[in-house]
């Protein structure tokens, strides 16, 4: 039985672009939809320093940028988003908990489940809190002269 083995094999831009995008994963596109960047690193000097993107979603005056840990893909990433001052952001809901850790300025913070039980509360710069699992949410920039910048990672429970 003789076995044919192509030599050379030419792929159209089409088909290679087709194969790039199934690539892809579901993160990836999600982060570029929202027009953000993914900062891809195993070290960043400062989080205050980092460049932002504008990021209409979460609101007026909101932007943003992913952050990934090279060595981990998607299992350790974290955003960290600026609030104009004066400005919020849009109500929020996920399926997870997120950890928030306040690297500047002052504001509040409004959480609500479906069974109506409402909490706010206030944080400045070196405040840490947590968003409930399952629970809606919105920040609010509590100053009209200086952003706030938060530095949130989701946390997945097996």
């Amino acid at each position: 039985m003789e076995e044919f083995v192509a030599k050379e094999v030419l792929v159209s831009e089409e088909m290679a672009n087709k194969f790039k995008t199934e690539k892809d994963t579901p993160y990836l596109r999600f982060v570029r939809a929202e027009g953000l960047d993914i900062v891809s690193a195993q070290y960043i000097p400062n989080l205050c320093n980092v460049d932002l993107k504008s990021w209409p979603r979460r609101g007026d005056g909101a932007k943003g940028v992913y952050i990934n840990h090279e060595a981990s893909r998607t299992s350790n990433d974290c955003y960290v988003c600026e609030i104009a001052p004066g400005k919020k952001l849009e109500q929020q809901h996920h399926l997870y908990e997120e950890m928030i850790f306040v690297l500047a300025g002052r504001g509040s913070t409004t959480v609500w489940n479906n069974a109506g039980s409402r909490v706010t509360f206030e944080w400045k710069a070196g405040s840490i809190f947590a968003i409930p699992l399952n629970c809606w949410y919105q920040h609010f920039n509590g100053s009209g002269q200086e952003v706030v910048r938060l530095s949130a990672s989701p946390t997945f429970r097996p």
